[in-house]
């Protein structure tokens, strides 16, 4: 009769672990996770839209400038941030290139486009505030090189989250009376352009 009892007991037991792993097994369905990070580089990139090739350069040479019909510089600015932000140009005149002793021949821009507006020269801006004299905006620029040097806002804009690729073209014409009146020679302009963050 113990014998029986024995069995008993020692079956219940079976049965309780095989109960027990069966329903340990049944936890292993649970669910796992893992975070995987990682980040994308911010960048801003610009430049002189060579468009043989799509890409952007530093410098760019540009002939047959003095042309009635002006030149078309393509300027494009690459970014993945979302910023505010003027691009300014700094335009000097046709300059004649010639030896340092001889009279040097200069022809003024008649007008700067940007995407067929017309933009102006910022130079001697002017900021007058209660009980303070007018002073320059631009300290840098005094009336010797204003007037050899001209700055221009050219584009002012926001740009948004993701890549993204903002191409402007800027148009320069020089000053065709003074064109038709120089000596004959090459003749040189320079653009340089900078891009200032909005507060």
């Amino acid at each position: 009769m113990r014998r029986n009892t024995d069995m008993k007991k020692w079956f219940v037991i079976y049965i309780f672990l095989f109960l027990a792993l069966f329903s340990a097994s049944g936890e292993d369905n649970k669910e796992v996770t893992a975070d995987v990070k990682t980040s994308v580089s911010g960048y801003l990139i610009h430049g002189f839209l060579d468009t043989s090739d799509n890409t952007l350069r530093d410098t760019a040479t540009i002939p047959n400038a003095l042309g009635k019909s002006g030149v078309d510089l393509y300027y494009t600015i690459r970014t993945n941030q979302r910023a505010g932000l003027i691009v300014y140009a700094s335009i000097t005149p046709f300059e004649q290139q010639v030896a340092a002793e001889d009279k040097q021949t200069s022809i003024s821009i008649d007008s700067v486009m940007v995407d067929g507006k017309i933009v102006t020269p910022v130079n001697g801006l002017q900021y007058i505030s209660n009980g303070q004299s007018a002073f320059s905006l631009d300290a840098g620029v005094t009336e010797e090189n204003a007037v050899q040097d001209n700055r221009y806002q050219l584009i002012n804009f926001d740009s948004t989250y993701g890549q993204n690729e903002y191409t402007y073209v800027i148009h320069i014409t020089a000053n065709q009376r003074e064109v038709s009146e120089a000596p004959a020679g090459q003749y040189i302009a320079s653009v340089t352009l900078s891009l200032m963050y909005k507060d």
